[in-house]
């Protein structure tokens, strides 16, 4: 969201998608754990909301059509690390 002044704009997609995590976690001691990890994600906007303007603006949303909807793709890599409390 944007603010200046009155003036004030937002917008929102919503939509599907899936989530596809993986990694590997190596033993750096009783209680570390580290390793590298991927993250796919794969979906599409289906619906977009937006809101803008100057002082009265109104609302607006719509589905997007069957044509304009497209697939997208995240790939996050990464390192990730644990610690485990002693019990």
């Amino acid at each position: 969201m944007k603010h200046l002044g009155r003036l004030m704009r937002s917008a929102s997609l919503s939509g599907y998608g899936i989530d596809l995590r993986e990694g590997l976690d190596f033993r750096a001691g009783s209680a570390w754990t580290y390793g590298p990890y991927v993250d796919l994600h794969v979906g599409t906007y289906t619906h977009i909301s937006s809101y803008g303007g100057f002082r009265g603006a109104s609302r607006e949303s719509t589905d997007v059509s069957h044509a304009d909807q497209a697939i997208h793709e995240w790939v996050t890599f990464g390192v990730r690390g644990t610690f485990t409390l002693p019990r």
